[in-house]
C-alpha cells in the first residue's frame, strides 16, 4: 500500500486472483486516500509500516478508515486460552486465529479488514448491515411460530397462519433489511412482499419460505378480520413449520457475533 510519498508497503493478499482484486480496490478507493490524505495533514510519519486496516461502513451512510491500533476487532481463537494467560498480552499466529468479526457494540455495521497475524495476512468482510438490532425481530418472529404450532396443535387454524404471517414477515424485514433492499422501519406490508417475493426470485431465500408467507398472507383477511371458520383453512403442516425454523437459525447465525456464529465470516486467508 503506497502512498505519493511512499506511506508504507502493505503486501496484497497472496492467494486468488479474486481476493488480489478485492484488496487492490479497497487500496485504491479507501486505503490510498487516507493515508495521502494523513501525510497531507501532518498525522503520520513516514515511512509507516501497516499491520492492520480496516474500513468500517456505518449502517447510515459513508465509511470511516482505520489503521493498526485504530482497527476494531474481536477474535476467536481455536484454542482458548489457559487461566494464567487471561490479561497477558502477546502476539498471536496466523494458524491460532479461528475466526474474527466486529465487536458487539458494531455488529450493525459493515465493514473489510485486513490484518497480518504471524507471517501471514489475512482478510474478512461483511457488508450486512444492522445484525445486533435485527436480533429483538428474529426473537420477536420466533415467539409468534411458537404461538402458531400451539394453535395448530389446537386446531384453530385461522389464528396460526396469522401468527406465521407475523413470524415469516418479520423474517422477511430482517433478510430484506440485513441487504439494504427495504428501508429500516418500513411498516408497509405491501413493500415487504414485493421484496421478499424479489429476494426469492434471485434465489437468495428458499421457495418454500416465500411460498408459505404467501400463503398466510393470504389467509390473513379472512383469518383475522373476517373470522372465517378454521375448518376453511388448511393446517400448518410439519414441513411448513420446519421452514420458518430453518430461517430463525439462518438469520440468528448471519446476526451472530464472533463468540455465537456457527460458521465462519466470509474469510480469505
Amino acid at each position: 500500500m503506497e502512498t505519493r510519498e511512499d506511506v508504507t508497503s502493505v503486501a496484497p493478499i497472496p492467494d486468488t486472483d479474486f481476493g488480489q482484486k478485492v484488496f487492490d480496490n479497497f487500496q485504491e478507493v479507501y486505503f490510498k486516500p487516507e493515508l495521502n490524505r494523513r501525510v497531507a495533514a501532518g498525522t503520520v510519519k513516514t515511512p509507516m509500516r501497516v499491520t492492520a486496516a480496516q474500513v468500517l461502513f456505518p449502517s447510515d451512510g459513508g465509511a470511516i478508515v482505520r489503521f493498526n491500533e485504530e482497527v476494531r476487532l474481536a477474535a476467536r481463537l481455536k484454542t482458548p486460552l489457559q487461566p494464567e494467560e487471561l490479561g497477558q498480552t502477546r502476539p498471536f499466529a496466523l494458524e491460532e486465529i479461528e475466526r474474527f468479526d466486529l465487536p458487539e457494540d458494531e455488529l450493525d455495521h459493515g465493514h473489510f479488514t485486513v490484518m497480518r497475524l504471524g507471517s501471514g495476512w489475512r482478510m474478512a468482510f461483511s457488508f450486512i448491515y444492522g445484525r445486533k438490532s435485527a436480533r429483538s425481530k428474529i426473537d420477536r418472529a420466533e415467539e409468534f411460530l411458537m404461538a402458531a404450532k400451539e394453535a395448530n396443535a389446537r386446531g384453530h387454524t385461522a389464528v396460526a397462519l396469522d401468527n406465521i404471517f407475523s413470524a415469516s414477515e418479520l423474517l422477511s424485514r430482517v433478510h430484506l433489511e440485513l441487504h439494504t433492499s427495504i428501508k429500516k422501519g418500513s411498516k408497509k406490508h405491501a413493500a415487504i412482499a414485493s421484496g421478499i417475493n424479489r429476494w426469492g426470485k434471485l434465489g437468495n431465500i428458499p421457495r418454500a419460505f416465500t411460498g408459505l408467507f404467501n400463503r398466510a398472507s393470504n389467509a390473513r383477511d379472512g383469518a383475522r378480520y373476517r373470522a372465517v371458520a378454521n375448518s376453511e383453512f388448511a393446517g400448518l403442516s410439519q414441513a411448513e413449520i420446519e421452514v420458518i425454523e430453518r430461517e430463525v437459525i439462518v438469520l440468528r447465525d448471519q446476526c451472530a457475533g464472533v463468540e455465537e456464529r456457527a460458521t465462519d465470516p466470509q474469510v480469505n486467508e
